[in-house]
């Protein structure tokens, strides 16, 4: 069966939008959000009720928000699959 909401939402901030928004991922009921603001990325959980800042991520337990940051922000610079294959032996 399908569900009807996620239970993680990225939220990619270029010109406007703040932490704020996560008032509407509250009443939306989503469980993690990532915000990625500015070449940095912070993960919120929702944890009774209210979104608290963690490092890492509660959905994908393994991932570290200013770990997945450094092999977005090296991008620009370097081949895609280093990058990928570098990321793969992070998680092991």
């Amino acid at each position: 069966s399908r569900k009807e909401l996620p239970d993680l939402a990225v939220e990619v901030i270029f010109s406007s939008g703040s932490v704020e928004d996560l008032k509407k991922y509250l009443a939306l009921g989503v469980s993690e959000v990532w915000y990625w603001q500015d070449s940095q990325l912070t993960f919120y959980s929702l944890t009774a009720g209210q979104y608290v800042e963690v490092a890492n991520s509660v959905c994908l337990s393994e991932l570290k928000s200013k770990e997945l940051a450094s092999f977005v922000n090296r991008g620009l610079a370097e081949s895609p699959l280093t990058i990928e294959l570098d990321f793969l032996q992070s998680l092991e």
